[in-house]
């Protein structure tokens, strides 16, 4: 009947009604938290001024990875990481030293002329570890390389998915805003 149909309709309205006011009151709570204060007035609809926000989400994604704090951190952790493992490799190099001498004295008076001796002296001196630890040591920081690059591309996936999902839902505000 017309009358249970209105009830439903009652009902349904009530429980969208209930839903909204709790999202409103989580909203509150949210702008309280990140704010540090509750909101004390009148909130006025915002404007948006799209001169600030790149064109396009995908604009947005190539700005983030070019710019982004975090990102930036990451790729000079990666690049560090990197010289860990020149650092590591160069102790399987020798160490290179080298001494040179000259003695030069003018005895003209004593033999008729001058005596000269001229020395030099390389030294190559490897460090070699009998158990490998070296060679350990190198794998190791190899395998932390790696972990930093998949790290970085990790932490770009989150962000470049954390923007699309702030565009995406800029766009159903936006659209829910024009029905209103």
């Amino acid at each position: 009947s017309m009358e249970v149909q209105a009830h439903d309709v009652q009902n349904q309205l009530d429980a969208t009604l209930a839903d909204v006011e709790g999202q409103l009151n989580q909203s509150l709570a949210d702008y309280a938290e990140a704010v540090g204060k509750p909101i004390d007035v009148a909130m006025a609809r915002p404007v948006l001024d799209d001169k600030k926000l790149p064109p396009d989400v995908e604009a947005a994604v190539k700005i983030a990875r070019d710019t982004h704090p975090a990102l930036l951190a990451a790729a000079m952790e990666g690049v560090a990481s990197g010289y860990d493992i020149s650092a590591e490799r160069a102790v399987l190099y020798p160490d290179v030293t080298g001494e040179m001498s000259m003695f030069k004295k003018d005895i003209d008076d004593i033999i008729g002329g001058e005596v000269t001796d001229q020395r030099a002296l390389l030294r190559l001196n490897w460090n070699f570890s009998t158990g490998g630890a070296q060679l350990a040591k190198i794998r190791e920081t190899v395998h932390n390389h790696a972990q930093t690059a998949a790290r970085t591309q990790d932490l770009a996936a989150r962000v470049e998915r954390e923007i699309r999902k702030a565009y995406a839902e800029m766009d159903a505000s936006s659209k829910r805003l024009a029905v209103s």
